[in-house]
């Protein structure tokens, strides 16, 4: 809840695509922003589904080293489908 950008993930004319785009969740309810002129919206929406994949990462902080090779991140992240 605290991230405002995902990416949803799914398979187009077999192959994969990943697009970043923004979202709510209110309640059990997932919301993505997007066109409803979308070829994903509009598969989505006309009773044959479309199975896709939607991820969140939120970066808490960013942990630094000596060594550029010890660099790191905090981060938390979920994926759903």
């Amino acid at each position: 809840d605290e991230g405002s950008v995902c990416h949803l993930g799914f398979v187009r004319d077999g192959a994969p695509v990943v697009l970043p785009t923004l979202y709510t969740r209110i309640g059990d309810h997932l919301y993505v922003h997007g066109s409803t002129g979308s070829r994903p919206l509009r598969s989505a929406g006309d009773g044959t589904g479309l199975p896709v994949c939607v991820t969140v990462t939120h970066v808490d902080a960013l942990v630094l080293a000596r060594s550029a090779f010890h660099h790191s991140l905090n981060y938390r992240s979920v994926v759903a489908h």
